[in-house]
């Protein structure tokens, strides 16, 4: 932990690590922190910046992790709703940011990355230990029976609520915060700090559980049971971690069954989101509006509807379809991929598949069970979600993503060498004073 706060380098650099550490320290609080952050972090690189630091911003990797944006601005030409285009432009800029500067401070990043991903991860514990905290005296002060942590008013949304952030993406944050303390443990020599950061992983699976996420939860389980014994282990070894990870998703389990919230949350509204063949309904499901999305994505298949459109061509959809539920309180797609048919269509969506498909390959090239994560979740909540129109999906999807990338073993002879970043990063400032 003293290594997060002790670091031997220049002041310029100092203040450039405690601005990146503070910003990733801040993603699961309120989006207020992580923008001020990275505004003053934009600020300083601005003051300080030089040349040769302007060539990495235009390395292959960063411009994957844009590709995104750039489509957004490709699709603003045949929008037919400008004003609503201009303002994704401002919801999406964090995408087309965050990598330039990070690039930027790319020797810096791959210096004191474990150091960077350790302060993010703990950050997150404490949060979590925040809002159980919150729910404690909140039952402390009705004089409610300590069941009720498993209530419907403590669950989900409910719990992530005194940090403003949508459950699903809180939840995307703890599951790569309990990755990342994952990799510290059976990387830590120490017992103690082991003993510490078990401690910290217990919290955040605690808090996952409460923040009842399926997607997140789902791509836990993928890179548990799949990635984690390819990357990390072998044969004996492969068997005893499957064991463990069966018995810790068994008691999950016996867990979620006890409470009557936790299961209608994870099971029954899971059932309910997926089923088509209900007569009458009051709301509803995700493939009800997935389906009726489908028809109409149709009509413009190639280039889609243009950046701004997804709400009226959504409220469209909804009423002649006669999804009133929907239609009323102006829901989305609810999926990314669906998103990205109607606004830029084949070309958008191939775009965003080729980003993921990319980072996916050269995760399983360098086992690289982080990076193997963040795609995993990236996908799991698109399916679920519109991940790329809200804030902290954006943040996610462009902090973790750039940081990951510009740090990753090299895939082609155009990257730099990482052991001369990391002697350019020790002997030379980033930016001038």
């Amino acid at each position: 932990m003293k290594n997060l706060w002790l670091i031997k380098d220049s002041v310029t650099n100092q203040i450039t690590y405690f601005h990146i550490l503070l910003f990733f320290a801040c993603l699961p609080l309120d989006r207020f922190f992580s923008e001020l952050i990275f505004g003053s972090l934009v600020i300083h690189t601005l003051i300080n910046i030089k040349k040769t630091d302007l060539k990495r911003v235009y390395e292959p990797r960063v411009l994957i992790v844009q590709a995104v944006f750039f489509v957004t601005l490709f699709s603003t030409i045949y929008t037919t709703n400008f004003k609503r285009a201009v303002d994704d432009w401002g919801m999406q800029a964090h995408i087309l940011f965050i990598p330039m500067v990070f690039a930027i401070h790319q020797p810096l990043i791959i210096k004191y990355k474990r150091q960077l991903l350790s302060g993010f991860a703990w950050s997150c514990v404490l949060v979590v230990i925040g809002l159980f905290g919150i729910v404690l005296a909140t039952i402390r002060h009705f004089h409610l029976p300590l069941s009720f942590v498993y209530s419907t008013s403590f669950i989900n949304h409910n719990f992530s609520k005194p940090v403003g952030i949508h459950a699903t993406f809180f939840s995307v944050l703890v599951v790569a915060a309990a990755v990342i303390l994952f990799q510290d443990i059976l990387a830590e020599k120490k017992k103690l700090i082991k003993l510490i950061a078990i401690m910290g992983m217990c919290i955040l699976f605690i808090g996952l559980i409460q923040l009842s996420s399926k997607s997140a939860i789902i791509s836990l389980i993928i890179v548990a049971y799949i990635f984690v014994p390819i990357y990390l282990f072998e044969g004996r070894k492969r068997l005893i971690l499957l064991g463990a990870s069966l018995a810790i998703t068994l008691l999950a389990a016996m867990l979620v069954l006890r409470y009557d919230s936790l299961k209608t949350r994870l099971f029954s509204d899971l059932e309910s989101d997926v089923d088509m063949s209900r007569i009458a309904v009051v709301t509803d499901s995700r493939l009800d509006r997935w389906k009726a999305t489908m028809h109409t994505v149709r009509a413009k298949p190639i280039i889609g509807f243009g950046t701004g459109t997804e709400k009226e061509v959504m409220e469209q959809t909804y009423f002649y379809n006669k999804l009133y539920h929907s239609f009323i309180h102006q829901l989305n797609a609810h999926n990314e991929f669906l998103s990205l048919l109607i606004k830029s269509g084949c070309i958008g969506l191939a775009v965003y598949i080729f980003t993921l498909g990319y980072s996916l390959v050269l995760s399983i090239r360098n086992k690289d069970l982080l990076l193997t994560t963040c795609v995993a979740l990236m996908i799991s909540t698109s399916i679920a979600e519109n991940t790329l129109d809200a804030n902290k999906g954006i943040f996610f999807y462009s902090a973790f993503f750039s940081l990951l990338l510009l740090t990753a073993k090299s895939a082609s002879k155009s990257q730099i060498n990482t052991k001369k970043i990391i002697t350019e990063a020790t002997l030379a400032p980033v930016s001038t004073c």
